[in-house]
């Protein structure tokens, strides 16, 4: 800045120097007032108050946009702690704009590389068409999570995960809100539940898992007010087999009987091995006249079915079968189960290879 001439107004060039430092972006300039009721003066005083509200609104500013800073950092701390990985996509491009964290872990990517990849690349080529299409269900909230889809890791090892989805606008431009949960621990579990609810050597349900069935079964007849039915099953004369053809052709004929049951079984019935050469059928909303015609009809498929024993071999064999309706032939589980077996008794004392129908007299001759 010039110095004011000679014949210059001292006031004059004090208010440009205020105006000019101003301008240089020092807000903390102030002129002197000399109370004088000058015009001059009135100026300066104009000039100082506009000073002080510069200087209050960027401070303002400044406080605002350390907030929305300290905002940000904490969403994305929150952003990167969830576990589950968490991913933004543009839905028109499929294209991911923001990850979290446990994403990253998840497929081993850096933040900087899955900000390169859309949808397509993070999942096995032969699934990507079923995902796209899950996931334009998720963008239009037809569906809120799609279940147990198949994700790609960087090194080419695929995992299962579910993913929860919503989409958010911004600016016009809609982007699907992608979380994803590993299921392979629950996978893992699920399966290890499963292997321990088997049999070993027929794979039908074993005896602990019958009873937490038919314990179900039970609560939702008495809450839905339908019956259950249960068939007990026997092979006939298995002893014979055994000690005529040894145990090995004994497990054979179990085997057999045990893919044979699940053939005649609904979609709905719960075949278990009930121990030894036992077994039991559980039939849900079944009344009795149902599950004789049901019974009959595996104890006639059984008489037909010739059982490969190796060797170029086959035998035949028959079964009995006691059939009982809960709850007008029993009162509890524990009645369930006895009648089924008493009704099984009577079969086998009326020679075998038949049906029958539990009876309350049966009880007396047990």
């Amino acid at each position: 800045m010039t110095s004011p001439s000679r014949n210059e107004d001292p006031r004059l060039s004090e208010i440009l120097e205020v105006v000019f430092r101003f301008a240089a972006g020092d807000l903390t300039a102030r002129g002197t007032l000399l109370d004088d009721e000058s015009a001059m003066d009135g100026v300066m005083a104009g000039i100082n108050i506009l000073g002080e509200e510069l200087e209050a609104h960027v401070a303002e500013n400044k406080r605002a946009l350390q907030a929305l800073s300290e905002s940000e950092a904490l969403l994305r701390t929150i952003f990167d702690s969830v576990q589950d990985g968490i991913i933004l996509a543009e839905v028109q491009t499929r294209k991911f704009k923001m990850v979290n964290d446990s994403i990253c872990r998840m497929l081993g990517y850096s933040h900087d590389e899955l900000l390169e990849l859309g949808v397509e690349d993070i999942h096995p080529e032969k699934d990507v068409g079923n995902v796209v299409f899950q996931m334009a269900r998720l963008a239009k909230n037809e569906i809120s999570l799609a279940p147990n889809l198949p994700v790609k890791r960087k090194d080419g090892t695929v995992f299962h995960a579910d993913i929860n989805g919503t989409t958010i606008q911004v600016k016009g431009i809609s982007f699907l809100v992608g979380v994803f949960r590993d299921i392979t621990e629950r996978q893992r579990a699920e399966q290890a539940e499963e292997l321990a609810s088997r049999d070993s050597l027929t794979n039908l349900y074993n005896h602990r898992t019958f009873y937490s069935f038919l314990k179900a079964e039970i609560i939702r007849t008495q809450r839905f007010n339908r019956p259950v039915s249960l068939l007990m099953l026997d092979i006939d004369h298995f002893k014979r087999v055994n000690d005529t053809y040894g145990h090995p052709v004994g497990d054979t004929i179990l085997k057999g009987l045990s893919d044979l049951l699940v053939k005649q079984a609904r979609a709905v019935d719960r075949a278990c091995r009930y121990g030894g050469e036992e077994f039991m059928v559980i039939l849900p909303e079944t009344e009795v006249t149902v599950a004789m015609q049901m019974a009959e009809r595996v104890r006639a498929a059984v008489e037909r079915q010739p059982f490969d024993i190796g060797g170029g071999k086959n035998i035949n064999i028959t079964v009995s079968v006691g059939v009982v309706t809960y709850p007008q032939q029993a009162a509890s589980l524990k009645e369930l189960v006895k009648a089924a077996d008493l009704a099984l008794y009577a079969a086998k004392r009326g020679g075998r290879n038949q049906v029958c129908r539990y009876e309350s007299a049966m009880a007396g001759k047990a």
